[in-house]
């Protein structure tokens, strides 16, 4: 099954004061603060995520997040982000799109496959406790906050 075949868990989006690319800078550098640091890289580790390093900025195919390998980047527009662990094969895609000159709209798609009895046990605490649903919505917050302060 490849990312394309996985069933969509949700779509969240974020309109962002200020242009595209500085819109794709901030989604690049918060992706990678977040995801870079020790505990979201421990909890890749325990879950026998199969990447467990940040290989660096900027986000280039190949590269990789814990828990993520960068699988798609097409500045400033789109980046993809595939991960496996033992409960699940997922992808976590982000859209970057000019609203106008001045404002973007950042949307991050999620799709994922749990197999197995451990896997829907750990869809149930992970997506229906609408723990991911918190956890993107910030991720989008973040970016957001970053790119309208100029960082």
């Amino acid at each position: 099954m490849t990312t394309a075949d996985l069933p969509l868990i949700d779509e969240h989006s974020v309109i962002v004061d200020t242009e595209q690319g500085h819109a794709w800078s901030a989604l690049q550098r918060t992706l990678w603060r977040l995801m870079a640091a020790k505990p979201w890289a421990a909890m890749a580790a325990r879950l026998g995520a199969r990447d467990r390093n940040a290989s660096g900025l900027p986000l280039v195919e190949g590269s990789s997040l814990p828990g993520f390998l960068v699988s798609t980047v097409q500045a400033p527009a789109k980046l993809s982000l595939r991960g496996e662990h033992r409960f699940a094969r997922y992808e976590l895609a982000f859209h970057v799109e000019a609203v106008d000159r001045k404002r973007s709209r950042i949307g991050a798609v999620t799709r994922a496959a749990f197999p197995g009895l451990s896997g829907r046990l750990y869809r149930t605490i992970v997506i229906r406790t609408r723990g991911h649903v918190i956890g993107v919505r910030l991720v989008l917050r973040s970016v957001k906050r970053r790119a309208e302060r100029g960082e």
